[in-house]
Parts: C-alpha cells; sequence; structure tokens
C-alpha cells in the first residue's frame, strides 16, 4: 500500500453552491458567473448605464416691455441683448481696438485789421472847450497847476501871452511837465514867450505843470477839448 492510498478514502467535503447560506457566508453569488449573470457585461462587474447629456430646458424669453412697462411702447422683434449682442459683433471680446481718428486741424481764421481811433463819446458825441488864463510864477518859485488828470479831455492847446524880451532877454518862455521835480530842477519842455499860436498837445489826460524859464513872470492862455454825450 502506497502512501497514497489512505487519502482515496477520505470524504470529500460538501459542494457548496451559490445562492446558499453556505455561499453567502463566504461571498459566493450566481451573479459573479458572466454567462448566467443578468447583469450585462463580459467581465461580470457591474457597470453603469451610458449617461445621456441632457440640455437645460430654456424657457421662450419674455417680451422687453411687458406689464406696466408695455402700455403705448411698440413690440419688438428682438430683445435688448440680441441687439446688443449684433452690434458687438460674433468675435467682438477678440477683436483688437481701433485706433483713435484725430480731427483734422482747425484753420485759424484770417487776421482782422484794426484801426486805432478816437474813441467815440456815446451815441452823439458832442465836442465842447473850455479856457483858461493861468500866471506862471517866475523860475525859484513852486510851479503852477494847468489842469488836472481827466480822461474825457481830449485835446488841449496852451500859448504864452507874454511878449519875449528883446535879445534874448526876459522873459524868454515857460516850461511845462506832469511832474513838480522835473520843474524845480529846471527842467521840461520850453514854450517860448510871445508864440505866433497855440500850441496842440493832443491826447492830454494827465495834470501838467508849468513855471517861467527865467525870473520874469508870465501868462499862459489855455484851450480844452472834450468829448460829451449829446444832451449831457
Amino acid at each position: 500500500m502506497g502512501r497514497a492510498s489512505g487519502r482515496k478514502n477520505l470524504p470529500r467535503a460538501p459542494q457548496i453552491t451559490p445562492d446558499t447560506p453556505e455561499g453567502r457566508e463566504i461571498g459566493e453569488s450566481a451573479r459573479q458567473d458572466p454567462a448566467g449573470s443578468p447583469i450585462p457585461g463580459l467581465t461580470g462587474n457591474i457597470a453603469n448605464y451610458e449617461t445621456v447629456r441632457h440640455k437645460v430646458p430654456v424657457p421662450e424669453p419674455l417680451p422687453e416691455h411687458r406689464g406696466m412697462m408695455a402700455h403705448g411702447v411698440p413690440p419688438e422683434d428682438t430683445t435688448a441683448q440680441e441687439r446688443a449682442q449684433a452690434e458687438r459683433g460674433e468675435h467682438a471680446p477678440h477683436q483688437p481696438p481701433k485706433p483713435a481718428k484725430l480731427a483734422a486741424e482747425r484753420v485759424s481764421p484770417p487776421a482782422v485789421p484794426v484801426y486805432i481811433v478816437e474813441p467815440a463819446e456815446g451815441g452823439r458825441p458832442l465836442t465842447t472847450l473850455a479856457t483858461q488864463k493861468v500866471t506862471i510864477p517866475a523860475a525859484g518859485n513852486s510851479p503852477a497847476r494847468i489842469c488836472g488828470r481827466d480822461e474825457t479831455r481830449q485835446t488841449m492847446y496852451v500859448m504864452v501871452e507874454t511878449a519875449a524880451g528883446a535879445a534874448g532877454a526876459a522873459p524868454t518862455g515857460i516850461r511845462i511837465d506832469h511832474e513838480v521835480g522835473t520843474l524845480d530842477v529846471g527842467l521840461g519842455a520850453l514854450l517860448r514867450a510871445g508864440m505866433a499860436g497855440y500850441q496842440e498837445l493832443k491826447h492830454c489826460q494827465d495834470e501838467l505843470f508849468a513855471v517861467s524859464n527865467d525870473g520874469s513872470a508870465c501868462t499862459l492862455s489855455v484851450i480844452f477839448l472834450y468829448g460829451v454825450p449829446a444832451g449831457g
């Protein structure tokens, strides 16, 4: 008798079949058999059904003007969103910005010639005059004031009435200026004595002073011209 002869006589273990209490205890199941399993698939593994993507249902867009806002507003074929998308275009976010357009250079208007004329004195200016006789003191005394500042004065005329001395003797004339300090040092414009006519001082509106050019006093005649509105 060989050593393996005794094994043939041992009792065999019972056959455990699926879906029995003994089979469930060790995890046996008829569904593990690819041939007889009710679950589809060749490997016997449990697989999910194929997923089908469903589109989200979108309701019909509401009118742009509805309810209280619909009164008196004509219906539109497109909504504000659709019109904006049409204006932007399909690829508007990806389009580069367009270069700025520069306006044409403005041409300067031609220059208008300007002529300086005498200022008007209203709608109907009226020219009038005033006269004055002034005694001019001898040199070394305080200068006499011929006139003050006046913006309405247009022109003035002056004339030394005193006759001139013989061969340059006194009186020789007077000196005038708008500053007293100039006359105190013997300066200023000279108006000779015995003038044949009046000397015009046009557009002179500042004050004016005078003193004799030598030790003899002189008499000065002054005419002022003004422009005033008619009826003023």
